[in-house]
């Protein structure tokens, strides 16, 4: 998390688990571009390869996506 903080661009970050143990990690940017520098970035970070060794790549997924709409 403190890496993700000082990207330029980072808003949040929130992390899902369900009942059948499935994840979601979700970031919030301030733009797409953003997100995709940040994705870039992320992957030479050390603790970026402590996460990637952790994870079951086949059953990834990852998107970006724009906002369309905010309900509150």
């Amino acid at each position: 998390m403190p890496d993700l903080r000082t990207m330029y661009g980072f808003i949040r970050r929130e992390l899902f688990k369900d009942s059948d143990g499935r994840w979601m990690d979700t970031v919030h940017w301030q733009s797409l571009d953003d997100a995709h520098r940040a994705a870039e970035a992320f992957l030479s970070l050390s603790c970026a390869q402590t996460l990637i060794a952790l994870i079951d790549e086949p059953s990834m997924t990852m998107l970006h996506l724009e906002p369309v709409r905010l309900y509150t």
